[in-house]
């Protein structure tokens, strides 16, 4: 079977990476022109653990990921630790696999290696999908570039804007949860006070909630690196930027 995954994206190279496992030669097809680094730090649940370990990354995760012992809330002005949640070997024990804080780079880098060092050939950059039809059984699939391919089977992986969504259901967009999510990354080493920084980083992910607003941090990267995420609710919407 002919399968065509479109977007290399973290969909894309997890569901590319269970086909190989299952004896498939799927065939991934990204739009950029290079993968490069991007995005900022992921939380990785039990659940979405066990995938990983499924598609070979059993060994990779304790290398590229960080296993919090404990989360926390804090009062979003005064700073106290309102209540801890448990993590760590407490998940481990009852979920059977371990949480982890990963950056997003990392993750999307090891499933790369796996996927072409199983097949080469997998990953298929500088293609940006056009659209489809179905033709006798199989499916035809255009890209800008002008290439067309066919295949027994496509898979839409291409976002929340997703194209191949767009080509079989007809003009949608992503609906507005009214909240913006502010996002970034910042060394430890460039946090203001040394001396605060057992305070401020404990528990290793935390988040601190307040009207309208919360803003989640945690470590990544040997704790070399803070990522957080702001929300703030809002009733306009704002591009991406």
């Amino acid at each position: 079977m002919e399968i065509a995954v479109i977007g290399a994206g973290i969909a894309g190279v997890t569901v590319a990476r269970a086909l190989q496992q299952r004896g498939f030669r799927p065939r991934l097809y990204e739009q950029a022109t290079a993968l490069g680094e991007a995005g900022a730090g992921l939380t990785i649940s039990p659940n979405a653990t066990h995938v990983l370990h499924a598609i070979g990354l059993a060994d990779v995760l304790p290398k590229i990921g960080m296993r919090p012992d404990r989360g926390g809330v804090r009062h979003w002005r005064s700073g106290e630790l309102l209540f801890e949640i448990m993590r760590g070997r407490d998940m481990l024990e009852r979920y059977g696999a371990w949480y982890y804080q990963v950056h997003r780079a990392d993750l999307h880098g090891a499933l790369l290696d796996l996927i072409r060092h199983a097949d080469p050939a997998a990953i298929v950059l500088g293609h940006r999908f056009t659209g489809l039809e179905q033709r006798a059984g199989r499916v035809r699939v255009g890209f800008e570039c002008g290439a067309r391919i066919d295949a027994d089977l496509v898979i839409g992986a291409d976002g929340a804007r997703s194209a191949v969504r767009h080509a079989l259901f007809g003009p949608t967009e992503p609906k507005f949860t009214g909240y913006i999510a502010y996002r970034g990354l910042i060394p430890v080493a460039a946090l203001p006070s040394r001396e605060e920084r057992p305070t401020l980083l404990y528990p290793g992910s935390c988040i601190s909630i307040g009207p309208g607003r919360s803003f989640t941090r945690y470590l990544i990267r040997d704790g070399g690196t803070v990522n957080y995420v702001g929300l703030a609710g809002r009733d306009d919407w704002r591009e991406e930027g």
